[in-house]
């Protein structure tokens, strides 16, 4: 309402008008080591048909993701840490999921 007698507009907060990031093409490759283990991991990479780079990305993300889990359930026993990874709809723990992308990015190094 603007005019004699109203009172004065307020600015609630400021619209930004810039461009959005676009998402990573990698994140959604994420349960590649959140949800699949050996053989299936492999399979869905290569059914994908993810570049190298994809991949690394994709290993970073829920690296990310798994390190944020776990650094909430420090202090939590075993069961607590299931569970937070479960919110997430994972198939296995932070830790274990922190395990499996190491050794999934120590198998890659050796490769090349």
């Amino acid at each position: 309402m603007t005019g004699k007698g109203a009172p004065p507009l307020r600015r609630k907060g400021v619209a930004s008008l810039a461009p959005r990031k676009a998402p990573s093409p990698a994140k959604p490759h994420s349960i590649a080591w959140t949800f699949f283990y050996g053989e299936s991991r492999a399979t869905f990479r290569d059914r994908l048909g993810l570049d190298d780079g994809t991949w690394a990305r994709g290993r970073g993300w829920c690296l990310w993701k798994a390190l944020i889990t776990l650094a909430r359930a420090v202090n939590a026993d075993d069961a607590e840490d299931e569970m937070a990874a479960r919110t997430f709809g994972w198939r296995l723990t932070a830790r274990h999921v922190i395990d499996e992308i190491l050794a999934d990015w120590t198998a890659d190094r050796r490769t090349k």
